[in-house]
């Protein structure tokens, strides 16, 4: 009997954990001039990858390397692979994408609006988005298991904007 009410009491108090997002949202995050930008629509149809880090999460930098080799991969612009700097401003985003050699765009949430808005808060984070805006796939690395599903991704050919 005890148990089950320690149950009851226990399911109650986690009632208030959002469930993952199935799509990326619109809310906007931040590119380097300070822009709005609404990652689903910079897509535009595009598969997109997306590394959400902070400077002080020491887990994050293993994702650094396969993310650069991956957007070298991509560099025509056919899979789309971008960083998400969560809760930093763009001072801090842009000292430790340069410390690190970040060689994919950085975009900050400096609210965390828009992590928030996926019903995650744990780094690190990696999702993949497909062409239509669903996340195929969310792990905290960008391994094996992440580029098979890239992989299976239709690739777009980038759009003249």
């Amino acid at each position: 009997m005890r148990a089950a009410a320690l149950a009851v009491l226990l399911a109650a108090c986690g009632a208030a954990t959002p469930a993952p997002a199935a799509r990326i949202s619109s809310v906007p995050v931040y590119a380097a001039d300070a822009t709005a930008t609404d990652l689903a629509a910079l897509a535009a149809g595009r598969p997109l990858v997306i590394d959400f880090f902070a400077s002080w999460c020491e887990a994050c930098r293993d994702n650094l390397a396969p993310m650069n080799a991956l957007a070298g991969e991509h560099a025509a612009g056919d899979i789309l692979v971008i960083g998400v700097a969560v809760g930093e401003d763009r001072a801090v985003a842009d000292r430790y994408a340069a410390r690190e050699g970040i060689r994919y765009p950085v975009y900050t949430d400096p609210e965390m609006r828009f992590e928030d808005s996926l019903g995650t808060s744990a780094l690190p984070l990696v999702l993949v988005v497909d062409e239509s805006g669903h996340i195929a796939h969310r792990s905290p690395r960008l391994d094996a298991q992440a580029l098979e599903v890239i992989r299976r991704l239709p690739a777009r050919t980038a759009r003249a904007r």
